[in-house]
């Protein structure tokens, strides 16, 4: 956990034309006074991903996501900002270039508020971003200001407190996808159960909500092919992970505990998973699996992050659906399908919940004191 103390100038940033990640890099130099050489555009392929929205048997919205991309230290942020929201978020240390423990570079670990992939608010509202095989969104209304991928995340964090409100922040803005050749689209989800994913088709903004696919339950999931139904593009890049979330989404009353959620993300994972997290957006706590590490879940609460708490899935439940899963064959690059259903149902949770353990000594943990000036990382915990 990297305990972010120190100001990033969001509220400058919002107002500095940033349609990459060069511009981030100039805006950082100016406010840093530090220079950086690495160059996030040949980071161009291999991306994937899944996210999903369901409620638990208490009504608490949750948002389940795995972030599909090549290994990389990882980095989980906490940052207070004095005029904005508390948030936790997850940086892939390759797109502020870090790409193994001998190029961490403390001046580089100055850009991760900067650089998160999902996240989620003290007020419940949670955002993941996904690849889409289509070309580059790059937006040119009069009078915005250009914005990149990982800025938008960045500023919906700290300054939205429900859907509404993050779906009119891209709307003052004009878009930009951080790496070019590559597009990407956004869902987002709130502590009421408003979710929404945020795609442009032609440079032009589209919303889908739970409406366009047709939930019976009115929750939405997604992938990485286009939800919009008139966006042209013929690509369904993940497809087979969309069919295996509609099954389990899908059916009339369903909800889910944090470890149901889970099992669903491992069901959906890839080889290239580095990192699986359920949000639980009315407890402000996420629970995080790394590099495809189900038996080992760490949880942390946004509003006390830097006492991670261990948890142990427990055996599944009973398949709610009697149907044969309808993908025969992995993608390419996906793990083996474990033999396991997730165990997604709307009766009442188990009474005996795994029994979290606070801190324990953990052979994967290395923590890392950092210190410069007024600014400090407090706690880096190094799990991935």
């Amino acid at each position: 956990m990297v305990n972010y103390l120190n100001d990033y100038y969001l509220s400058d940033l919002l107002q500095f034309n940033n349609k990459d990640a060069t511009d981030i890099v100039k805006f950082a130099y100016e406010k840093f006074g530090t220079e950086y050489d690495f160059d996030i555009q040949k980071l161009t392929a291999g991306f994937a991903c899944s996210s999903f929205n369901v409620y638990n048997n208490d009504n608490h919205n949750l948002f389940g996501r795995n972030f599909d991309y090549g290994s990389s230290p990882t980095f989980i942020i906490w940052t207070q900002p004095k005029t904005g929201y508390k948030s936790i978020s997850f940086i892939h240390g390759k797109f502020i270039g870090i790409n193994d423990e001998n190029n961490m570079i403390k001046d580089r670990l100055l850009l991760t508020p900067y650089a998160p992939m999902d996240g989620m608010n003290e007020l419940g509202l949670a955002i993941s971003v996904l690849l889409l095989s289509n070309k580059s969104t790059h937006q040119s209304n009069p009078g915005l200001t250009d914005i990149t991928t990982s800025v938008i995340i960045r500023g919906i964090l700290e300054t939205c407190a429900n859907l509404e409100e993050a779906i009119n922040f891209f709307t003052r803005f004009n878009v930009h996808d951080a790496i070019e050749g590559n597009s990407f689209h956004f869902m987002i989800t709130d502590a009421q159960g408003d979710s929404a994913v945020i795609e442009y088709v032609n440079n032009e903004m589209k919303i889908i909500k739970s409406d366009t696919i047709k939930n019976v339950n009115n929750y939405l999931y997604v992938t990485n092919f286009y939800l919009y139904p008139d966006s042209g593009s013929s690509s369904k890049m993940g497809y087979d992970r969309y069919i295996i979330l509609e099954k389990y989404l899908n059916v009339k009353g369903v909800k889910m505990e944090w470890n149901n959620a889970m099992e669903l993300l491992d069901k959906v994972k890839m080889g290239i998973t580095l990192w699986s997290n359920v949000y639980d957006t009315k407890n402000s706590t996420v629970t995080t699996a790394a590099r495809k590490d189900y038996n080992i879940l760490y949880e942390f609460n946004i509003f006390n992050p830097l006492k991670k708490i261990i948890k142990t899935l427990p055996g599944p439940e009973p398949d709610p659906t009697s149907e044969p899963d309808p993908t025969s064959e992995p993608e390419p690059t996906s793990e083996p399908e474990p033999t396991s259903e997730p165990g997604p149902t709307s009766e009442p949770a188990p009474t005996s919940e795994p029994k979290p353990t606070t801190d324990p000594e953990h052979s994967s943990d290395k923590f890392i004191w950092l210190n410069k000036g007024l600014f400090l990382f407090s706690f880096l915990l190094y799990l991935f």
